[in-house]
């Protein structure tokens, strides 16, 4: 509406200064409509650069949907990570929404077809002493004051709850996560099936009969353990163990 308004505010100071013949009243309608002229222009000025007549609003979700980029069987998860860019901190992530998925996902890929919004959202992910993985997403947007302003200055190109920014924050646990990169996974998948399966069973059992042995002294320093602290030491382990081999198959 604001440039309908200029538009008529124009058209009626031009008139005033140079079509009435009262001198009083075109140098009063004159300077009313040149006034509210620059006003206009102004306010629209102040909107354009400031947001003038917009609010920020931020809006905070948390979601637990992920799950290992891997096999779902495996004790330790993993996170795919790619940077995008050099030393941006902004990542592509790859893991599953749901643990039924057949296939992880990258999620948080800049859209090309959108490069304005892309450019004003990022995802980061750190490792944390937690217990279960979260996702939160701060995103903050411009919206309308009031109708008033929405009317006022609202064009075709420009919509309510403009975006702003858009930060993910992914979170995983220290004991069951593993991140690494996209090279670090693709390196583990030819090792894994490079191996020798003999010598896959051989490591697995030896594992496990390292693992044993801990579990025994568990018990021995432990003998009052219930079987639920059995079970959460040996699943300890197992992951310890299972991690411990995967960082030195990427190293």
């Amino acid at each position: 509406m604001i440039i309908p308004i200029m538009i008529g505010l124009t058209i009626a100071m031009v008139l005033s200064w140079f079509l009435i013949p009262n001198k009083l009243l075109k140098i009063t309608l004159g300077t009313l409509s040149t006034l509210l002229l620059l006003s206009s222009a102004l306010a629209l000025s102040a909107h354009l650069n400031s947001h003038w007549g917009m609010k920020e609003v931020t809006d905070t979700k948390t979601s637990n949907s992920i799950y290992t980029a891997a096999q779902v069987d495996s004790p330790v998860s993993i996170l795919v990570t790619q940077e995008v860019g050099t030393d941006s901190d902004n990542y592509v992530l790859v893991y599953r929404d749901k643990k039924t998925d057949e296939k992880p996902e990258a999620h948080f890929a800049p859209d090309k077809k959108n490069i304005v919004d892309s450019v004003k959202k990022t995802a980061t992910y750190k490792v944390a002493d937690v217990k279960e993985p979260t996702i939160v997403t701060t995103k903050k947007t411009w919206t309308w004051e009031n109708d008033t302003f929405k009317k006022l200055f609202e064009v075709d190109d420009e919509t309510d709850n403009e975006l702003i920014s858009e930060e993910t924050l992914v979170t995983v646990p220290q004991k069951t996560w593993l991140p690494m990169t996209a090279n670090q996974s693709k390196k583990l998948a030819e090792k894994q099936k490079s191996a020798d399966p003999k010598a896959a069973q051989a490591q697995q059992e030896q594992m496990k009969l390292v693992i044993s042995q801990k579990v025994k002294e568990f018990m021995m320093k432990n003998p009052k353990a219930t079987q639920n602290q059995i079970k959460e030491f040996t699943e300890d382990q197992t992951r310890e163990m299972t991690m411990n081999a995967i960082k030195k198959m990427i190293e």
